[in-house]
């Protein structure tokens, strides 16, 4: 085969060829089993990075019956995001992200935007957003996480449930150290967030 052709079926992904995909079959089925004791997987991707390798992100929440309305299937006590890269048939753990909330507060997990985008500069980077509200007139909080390089970011910001309260937007101290491609991919993906939480909320 010439060279060629060899390296465009081989090589790393192009910014463009992540590839992107919903998690099936038994894949999804082994993915599902992290999610014990009551909670469930609400979404999972799978994806070819810029090395080749192929990867795999997963988020899944607990379910919460007792704050807010049992029928509401976006209200949880916790939410648990997973990301795996293929290793020898199986799969290794490369990062998780957890949040835990009391009764007075739920985890709000934004299932569509959860995602798998091109950072800006042709890397992988996977949107784990989700919104916090709780009981009594605080601020509604936002949360952004960020996994780009298999290393955490955040943007977190708060919705004022009050007139005197502030729309506020903090990436975390970090995020400065991202390319300036991304922090901008990042800083607009978290306008889609917000607007998101706002609708949910309304």
């Amino acid at each position: 085969m010439a060279p060629i052709i060899w390296a465009l079926l081989t090589g790393p992904a192009s910014a463009t060829g992540l590839q992107v995909a919903p998690l099936a079959g038994a894949e999804k089925a082994d993915i599902a089993a992290y999610y014990k004791n009551g909670s469930r997987l609400l979404k999972a991707l799978k994806y070819r990075d810029t090395d080749g390798s192929s990867r795999i992100v997963a988020i899944g929440a607990n379910p919460n019956g007792e704050k807010f309305d049992a029928r509401d299937d976006k209200s949880y006590t916790s939410m648990h995001a997973y990301g795996f890269v293929e290793d020898h048939g199986g799969q290794l753990s490369r990062w998780e992200i957890k949040e835990y909330h009391d009764m007075l507060c739920a985890v709000k997990v934004l299932t569509p935007l959860f995602d798998v985008i091109d950072a800006g500069d042709g890397q992988p980077l996977t949107m784990v957003p989700y919104w916090i509200p709780c009981d009594g007139l605080d601020a509604t909080r936002v949360k952004l996480i960020m996994i780009y390089k298999d290393r955490k970011y955040a943007i977190r910001g708060q919705i004022p449930n009050q007139e005197e309260d502030e729309e506020t937007r903090e990436p975390g101290e970090n995020f400065r150290e991202l390319p300036a491609a991304v922090r901008k991919t990042a800083l607009a993906y978290w306008a889609k967030v917000m607007a998101a939480a706002k609708k949910d909320g309304s």
